[in-house]
């Protein structure tokens, strides 16, 4: 289920250099990151970062705060894809009893 994307933007990182993080709306729009203390000090959360960067991926920041959401789009994706083998040994993702 996707979060109520009215407060999200989808952005791309374009700098990533600690503690400074860049990125760029669809519309070309430039913006720093608000980035945590304890974000800043997560050496794999950087390493994250570089990945992102480097693979172009968009991912979803908050308009109000330009705040990157931890759960991405999903609302809570814990709760609704859970990997389970069918008797076919065939992953089923969509059908959970």
């Amino acid at each position: 289920m996707l979060k109520d994307s009215r407060d999200l933007i989808s952005a791309k990182v374009i700098v990533a250099q600690c503690p400074t993080l860049v990125a760029e709306t669809e519309a070309g729009q430039k913006f720093e990151v608000n980035v945590t203390r304890q974000q800043k000090r997560d050496p794999l959360f950087w390493a994250t970062i570089a990945d992102i960067l480097r693979e172009g991926i968009w991912v979803p920041v908050t308009k109000t705060y330009h705040q990157l959401c931890d759960n991405g789009w999903l609302v809570n994706p814990s709760s609704r894809l859970v990997p389970a083998v069918s008797s076919e040994g065939i992953f089923d993702y969509n059908n959970q009893k």
